[in-house]
């Protein structure tokens, strides 16, 4: 078992024993009160499941401080995607139970949840003003430990949440926004139903991905990169359709360094066109980004003085230098072979990859294009013109 603590910048990496590492931390943190932010389904799923390591150990440490069961509070109850209004609900808990850390159990939507939550409880105004950027909240002031149940979106070592207001995603970021420890556990990860492990499998390749090409990308991030890729490339079928502990841990650690790079580097088109696809036509998240990914390939392949994007960090030189060192983490030597890579995946884990037979109509592309993120779009190593944009959803959907 693995445990990263979180401080105040990227996270460290430490083996331990799954059996005694909670209640180590417990007495470390010495909290009175304790939420519990869980997936239901995933706390209770597999023959080792995170209720039959973790309970056992959140008895003993109640029993060592003399406390009843009423100092560990649960909330759980999350569907699809993380929402303002879940979040409500866990800052509600906080303050009614006079919470002093908060643990999340379960995937990237648990962790989001856990995380805003965690930082919003104690501010000022209202949850929206801080989530959609209208004041930046004060530090975190609650404890906050992070348990992933899946391998995908490295949530546990960022300092960014996701959450939706009306269908429209929203980052909260803050630098304490960090846990202060997470906590991996590839045992809790045996039981994910295939598809889950081909969603969340994706969504982690991809942002190792896009962290290495981002703009914000450095020599820190590229380790990160290229860890994570190493990691998952070689395990992602295979734990699809033959989970082994091997692969299952090897999934765990490269979400954790992917999240680790798009924590420097953060995400760019891909990931920004994906949400739109997620709110509206239920398309899991990590398949929704592999959906136009690829073709971002060929694309940056063709980048001249007019397309690079101008930053003092980048050139046409620097940026065909930096995507000859990712086509060799991915075994390929351009872009249109990358395209063809991430293809095959797709398809060798079962994932649909083209987008009119997802529910997506071609008069819906405009709208997918129109609610991508500048910010993101500024990540991007070259510019995308909107007809640029429409033309990658045209290229998605041809069968």
């Amino acid at each position: 078992m693995i445990v990263s603590a979180h401080d105040g910048s990227q996270a460290k990496l430490t083996e331990v024993s799954s059996k005694t590492c909670l209640l180590d931390l417990l007495e470390q943190e010495r909290p009175n009160n304790i939420l519990l932010v869980y997936d239901q389904d995933a706390y209770h799923a597999g023959p080792y499941n995170p209720e039959q390591v973790i309970e056992p150990q959140f008895q003993t440490y109640l029993d060592r401080r003399g406390y009843n069961a009423d100092h560990l509070i649960k909330i759980t109850g999350f569907h699809t995607y993380p929402t303002a209004e879940y979040i409500r609900q866990v800052i509600e808990q906080i303050q009614v139970h006079r919470i002093d850390l908060v643990i999340g159990i379960g995937g990237g939507m648990v962790m989001d949840i856990a995380k805003a939550a965690s930082i919003l409880a104690t501010q000022p105004e209202a949850p929206e003003v801080y989530i959609t950027g209208k004041v930046v909240p004060s530090p975190r002031r609650i404890r906050l430990m992070l348990i992933p149940t899946t391998a995908g979106t490295g949530a546990e070592v960022t300092q960014f949440s996701v959450v939706y207001i009306d269908k429209i995603k929203y980052s909260l970021a803050h630098p304490s926004l960090g846990a202060d420890h997470a906590l991996l556990v590839p045992e809790f990860t045996y039981a994910l139903p295939k598809a889950v492990t081909a969603t969340s499998g994706c969504d982690a390749i991809a942002q190792a991905i896009e962290a290495f090409w981002s703009v914000n990308a450095t020599p820190e991030s590229h380790q990160y990169s290229a860890q994570a890729l190493a990691c998952l490339l070689p395990h992602i079928v295979e734990a699809v359709h033959r989970p082994t502990e091997e692969n299952r841990r090897a999934m765990m650690l490269g979400a954790c360094y992917a999240g680790m790079a798009i924590n420097i580097a953060k995400t760019t088109w891909a990931h920004a066109a994906s949400y739109w696809l997620t709110a509206n036509k239920d398309i899991s998240h990590g398949h929704a980004v592999m959906l136009t990914l690829p073709y971002l390939f060929p694309l940056i392949d063709e980048a001249n003085e007019q397309t690079v994007r101008k930053t003092a960090a980048l050139t046409v030189g620097l940026l065909r230098e930096r995507m000859s060192s990712l086509y060799h983490m991915l075994g390929v030597s351009d872009g249109r072979e990358a395209r063809d890579l991430l293809h095959r995946i797709m398809g060798d884990c079962g994932l649909e990859r083209h987008i009119d037979r997802l529910d997506v109509n071609p008069s819906e592309f405009e709208d997918i294009v129109d609610a991508v993120n500048p910010d993101r779009m500024k990540n991007m190593p070259i510019n995308i013109s909107r007809e640029t944009a429409l033309n990658i959803m045209y290229q998605a959907s041809r069968t």
